[in-house]
């Protein structure tokens, strides 16, 4: 069994400017990103994962849920691998996928943003393009309520997941990494 070693100490000696601009682009969310600074120092990578997500589901309202939404590339945009760096590492499968099914996905983003408001978010890490547009064909018939409620879910996964990155010193914006 392999272990996973985390290492606060890259977020925590951070400077406030370095943390604001990585937790920025973790999370769309200014309320996230400043309830997450608040907190420093964190004495464990447990204690920092769970503030993060303690911090979303508590602190944050859907207003700022929806600024975090907005935030993401869309999905299907295959210009978003040059424009976010984080969309390399976690959509391999959309990079390989042929112009018609990215098309086709990010014909998908028109249709939700309309009946939600807001992006339609998926973390997509070892998901093909079909089955992403599987999640999109489910989730567009959803009452804004629950649609509300799985898109911060997921939201909160692809922070996560980046987090989770970041404490093993694999943050893609880093040059060391």
């Amino acid at each position: 069994m392999t272990t996973t070693s985390y290492d606060v100490e890259l977020i925590n000696r951070l400077t406030g400017p370095q943390f604001a601009a990585k937790f920025g682009r973790l999370s769309g969310s200014r309320t996230w990103t400043a309830e997450m600074a608040q907190r420093r120092p964190f004495a464990t990578a447990t204690a920092l994962l769970d503030a993060a997500a303690d911090v979303w589901w508590n602190r944050c309202t859907r207003e700022d849920w929806i600024e975090s939404f907005n935030s993401r590339p869309i999905i299907g945009d295959q210009e978003s691998f040059i424009k976010d760096r984080w969309c390399l590492l976690e959509d391999e499968h959309m990079i390989k996928a042929s112009k018609e099914v990215a098309a086709e996905l990010e014909r998908c983003n028109a249709p939700y943003l309309e009946k939600f408001g807001y992006v339609w978010i998926l973390l997509c890490e070892g998901l093909t393009p079909e089955q992403q547009l599987s999640n999109y064909r489910r989730r567009i018939e959803n009452d804004r309520q629950t649609e509300l409620m799985e898109n911060s879910v997921e939201d909160l996964k692809v922070t996560l997941r980046r987090l989770r990155l970041c404490l093993l010193n694999e943050d893609p914006y880093d040059s060391r990494a």
